[in-house]
């Protein structure tokens, strides 16, 4: 087994999320479930896609994509 520690987590090093080829598919998969959302807060505050319009754009290539388009 893999020591955790040894695993370098910086910001610029860590995947948010990763797309592969799978057999004769294609896979995603997503560390945060808030990127392909749209919600708000309690407060009132924005999230996921109504916060960052880049996520938008992100769930749209991601479906492209996975459409093999």
């Amino acid at each position: 087994m893999t020591n955790p520690s040894s695993f370098d987590l910086s910001p610029g090093t860590a995947a948010q999320g990763l797309a592969l080829n799978a057999g004769k598919g294609r896979a995603v998969v997503l560390g945060e479930a808030a990127l392909l959302g749209a919600q708000l807060n309690r407060d009132g505050s924005k999230v996921g896609m109504n916060y960052n319009p880049g996520n938008r754009q992100l769930a749209l290539n991601l479906l492209h994509w996975l459409a093999g388009e």
